[in-house]
């Protein structure tokens, strides 16, 4: 890991799309972190779960992300990446290891009602963007909000760990 240079950081309203609550905090300066393989690039490996048949689909929709980017400074070009040409199945992460009694979770993700609650934990709602009259669609075309946890949680399971947590919005 590498604390890089500092960055700029623009914090704004989604309903006026201007600065923040505190004006004073719109703009800020954050140290950037980076993750430095052996090689001196900078790697994150992606493991993920998928339904058969879906896996496709899923390698098709990052490949089509890897070359816009994601993230905060997407806009600036910073987020892209590069996907190995041989990804292969993960087997080993179809059961959690015996013993196993909880996850940790590094990112935001949407909880399903069968998650455990216990933990250390932080809960927000994800209002969505929407724009006069609801955005494009109008009413009709308008989002819900979701509930999120933030990242890092600490969950504990009553009993063992499943292999999956989280949900997925079906109707998006």
């Amino acid at each position: 890991m590498h604390a890089g240079p500092f960055a700029t950081r623009i914090r704004a309203c989604k309903r006026t799309s201007r600065g923040g609550p505190d004006d004073a905090d719109a703009v800020r300066f954050v140290e950037e972190t980076t993750f430095a393989g052996p090689d001196g690039r900078m790697n994150l490996t992606l493991l993920f779960r998928a339904d058969d048949g879906f896996a496709d689909r899923l390698l098709g929709l990052l490949e089509q992300l890897s070359h816009t980017g994601f993230g905060a400074g997407v806009s600036s070009g910073w987020g892209q990446f590069d996907l190995p040409e041989d990804p292969r199945p993960a087997d080993e992460l179809d059961e959690p290891p015996a013993g196993v009694n909880g996850v940790i979770a590094l990112s935001t993700f949407q909880p399903s009602p069968d998650d455990p609650a216990t933990g250390d934990w932080d809960a927000f709602v994800k209002e969505p963007r929407v724009g006069p009259e609801g955005g494009l669609g109008g009413e009709a075309g308008r989002k819900r909000p979701v509930v999120l946890f933030r990242p890092p949680q600490g969950l504990f399971c009553a009993g063992a760990a499943t292999a999956h947590h989280g949900q997925s919005d079906t109707d998006a």
